[in-house]
């Protein structure tokens, strides 16, 4: 039987998952963060900067939408993201790339999606 409105709108669908970043332990060692799985509206803020081309502190701004607590929420807030943005590109990469893939998008998330 297909889903109901209420059961749809009811569904929650914004899971987590725990990642390693490299450089942010103590002594330079590994460190765990939580990465959420976003909405549909960040999902589209982050196509409309891409889009647009608006690439400053293009990953900072990524990964303060993915970074999240353990109930899944944001982890930082808008006045973070110059002090994120200041982080070791490295790490942000880290983060930037697990949450691309957490939230199945790109090119090679398409490229599956259209394979199935």
């Amino acid at each position: 039987m297909p889903l109901s409105r209420e059961d749809i709108l009811k569904v929650d669908d914004h899971a987590t998952e725990l990642i390693l970043v490299e450089d942010w332990g103590p002594a330079g060692q590994p460190a765990e963060v939580r990465i959420r799985r976003i909405s549909a509206a960040e999902r589209d803020q982050i196509e409309v900067l891409a889009a647009r081309m608006e690439l400053t502190n293009y990953r900072a701004k990524c990964c303060l939408m993915f970074l999240s607590d353990a109930d899944g929420k944001p982890l930082l807030k808008l006045g973070d993201l110059t002090t994120l943005g200041s982080k070791s590109g490295r790490a942000l990469d880290m983060i930037h790339m697990a949450g691309v893939k957490f939230n199945r998008m790109g090119p090679k998330a398409l490229e599956d999606a259209e394979k199935n």
